[in-house]
């Protein structure tokens, strides 16, 4: 009597024993899900390094565009001051009787940096009233592979460098 196709030859005692999957099995899966895991959460973690650094860097060059703003309407000097014990800068006025603006970026604030994520190429700038600042400013924020510079001109260009 020929087979047909859809005719299966089966060995009784083989089918009773093959229900589940092996041990060899399931540490091989279990090995290729941990090491995609790995190498996922370090992609991951580079990944929230640089949104930090940008945000930073984004935030720092919106609140050098409000100092300059603020000088335009008040018309009186404010200062940049950055702080490095508290990881900060703060925008005040000349006399440090009015604070318009502290902005953490410590390790509690939503950036999560350190003092050495920052170079910073002086701690105090003052904007006076035309609209001009004393010096430039730049501000380099480094975390992991990540680098963007905020740099300020006297005249009040603000700009963020992919470096």
């Amino acid at each position: 009597m020929p087979l047909s196709r859809s005719a299966v030859i089966t060995h009784p005692g083989r089918a009773a024993r093959r229900r589940a999957f092996t041990m060899i099995e399931m540490v091989l899966v279990l090995s290729i899900i941990g090491t995609m895991t790995a190498l996922s959460m370090v992609a991951f973690t580079q990944v929230v390094r640089q949104l930090r650094v940008d945000r930073a860097a984004k935030t720092l060059s919106y609140d050098m565009q409000m100092a300059f703003s603020l000088v335009g309407r008040n018309r009186k000097p404010v200062q940049i001051v950055w702080d490095a014990s508290k990881v900060q800068f703060v925008v005040t006025d000349r006399g440090n009787v009015t604070l318009f603006r502290t902005r953490p970026m410590g390790i509690s604030s939503e950036f999560k940096l350190t003092p050495s994520n920052f170079t910073v190429s002086r701690s105090s700038v003052e904007i006076f009233p035309p609209g001009l600042a004393a010096d430039t400013l730049n501000i380099r924020i480094v975390d992991g592979n990540t680098a963007r510079t905020v740099s300020m001109s006297r005249g009040g260009l603000v700009r963020v460098i992919n470096k």
